[in-house]
């Protein structure tokens, strides 16, 4: 999982190239921390409504772990910042390592000429280091300076001598109940007590199925242990959920690509 950083990151930049001196098209870049977005958002409940001024002809770009619009759910905020393009930014997958790595390779020969890196040692390197994209980099810059300090050409025994602290154990993450239904709770917008809860209202319910079907597909509690750790519930009731929302995974995309989501965030 992605480590907390208690900040957000703000690019400010004019759409214009023209406007622009820096080669990457942003003029300033300022953190936030997110004990700051309280005076951003009173600074946007103070402005007249339709007033976009401070943000005219720029490009403001927000980069957090989490959701910032449950923190400061009484203002304008969340509503100005659901008025940009939101996207997901999730783990990295082997190919886009791979391509990530031959940039970056592609990059570093540029200023060093002499800096090859065969493809078989980029593969194993994509293949291997999987934690996040600052590992992919420390990995090329080590195998950089090895090069540089021996005079040594980039060889796969090299690569795997110098890389192997980066690579973490493949082992699945332990998913607790708990994690589960916390993480369920979240994406929903929803209390865990409601799932724990009797409530039987639409905006609950299939929370509670999707976090029992969660549940018996990522860990290995029986049927009658899930139905206790949700409220005391009967095995029977555990079982229509997990049918439920297998049947419905297979018609509705949307409800897959949550599913996936929640997966990749628990296991992750």
């Amino acid at each position: 999982s992605a480590m907390y950083y208690p900040f957000l990151e703000v690019r400010e930049g004019h759409h214009s190239a023209s406007h622009n001196n820096n080669s990457d098209g942003y003029e300033r870049i300022a953190r936030f921390h997110l004990s700051q977005l309280a005076y951003l958002a009173t600074r946007l409940d103070s402005m007249p409504e339709g007033s976009g001024t401070v943000l005219d002809n720029s490009c403001l770009m927000f980069l957090s772990n989490m959701w910032i619009g449950r923190k400061h759910d009484n203002t304008r905020l969340p509503l100005v910042l659901a008025g940009g393009l939101v996207v997901e930014m999730g783990s990295l997958g082997e190919e886009l390592r791979l391509e990530i790595l031959k940039c970056r390779a592609a990059a570093a020969r540029q200023h060093h000429p002499g800096f090859d890196v065969p493809l078989p040692v980029l593969e194993f390197i994509a293949k291997s280091v999987t934690h996040n994209g600052r590992d992919l980099e420390g990995a090329l810059n080590r195998l950089l300076a090895h090069s540089k300090l021996t005079g040594q050409p980039v060889t796969l025994e090299m690569a795997e001598r110098e890389v192997r602290d980066l690579i973490r154990p493949q082992e699945p993450k332990r998913v607790k109940i708990e994690d589960i239904q916390r993480v369920v709770a979240r994406q929903y917008n929803v209390s865990r007590a409601d799932l724990l809860s009797s409530r039987r209202t639409a905006n609950v319910v299939r929370p509670r199925q999707v976090a029992m079907y969660l549940a018996k597909t990522l860990t290995l509690r029986s049927l009658p242990e899930i139905g206790r750790r949700f409220g005391g519930r009967d095995h029977t009731t555990v079982l229509h959920a997990v049918r439920k929302i297998e049947n419905l995974v297979g018609t509705d995309s949307a409800l897959a690509e949550e599913i996936e989501l929640l997966k990749r965030q628990l296991q992750e």
